[in-house]
């Protein structure tokens, strides 16, 4: 059944580009340990742009004020093709289940793809424009995971508590 969550926006810092940062916007906080990947529109314009603490962060262009208010700068624009690739950290890629993930698919895992529109449209409506992708959770993520042929981290089970090999949160109920 449809079921809502909280939304949350979270960093993740782009391997060989020190300052610069994927910002990326979930509806599915339970998912992250299961993050495989990050999807774009190849023809959406994203900018570069620096925040209030200095961080730099890559988001759609449309939704830059949105995000950031009026008087933030953009540092550079660029189409979604050309993030395409890109290489990313996350805090969860200790954990056991997703270090042996990792290890299995290092040219698959934690990258920029792009997305089909015909499963995983993304919009300038809400969001940042770049969307975590977990494979193992969600239709259209299966789907495009599937097309790309992305691995998965399987995280929870029917009840939905988390797996073994996922640390502090093995055994806890992803709903609480």
């Amino acid at each position: 059944k449809e079921v809502a969550h909280e939304s949350v926006y979270f960093r993740l810092p782009i391997k060989g580009l020190k300052k610069e940062h994927l910002l990326v916007w979930t509806t599915t906080p339970w998912t992250l340990p299961a993050n495989i990947a990050v999807a774009v529109d190849k023809n959406l314009s994203y900018a570069l742009v620096k925040d209030e603490q200095g961080f730099f962060d890559w988001v759609a262009e449309d939704l830059v004020e949105k995000i950031f208010g009026k008087d933030t700068k953009i540092i550079k624009t660029v189409k979604g093709e050309k993030l395409i690739g890109l290489k990313y950290g996350f805090v969860f890629d200790d954990l056991a289940k997703v270090k042996e993930v990792a290890e299995k698919n290092p040219q698959k895992f934690h990258r920029v793809v792009p997305t089909d529109d015909r499963i995983m449209p993304i919009t300038t409506k809400e969001g940042t424009g770049l969307v975590h992708t977990a494979v193992s959770a969600g239709q259209e993520d299966f789907k495009l995971g599937k097309k790309l042929d992305l691995p998965l981290i399987e995280v929870i089970n029917q009840e939905a508590n988390y797996l073994e090999g996922l640390g502090e949160f093995s055994g806890r109920n992803a709903k609480k």
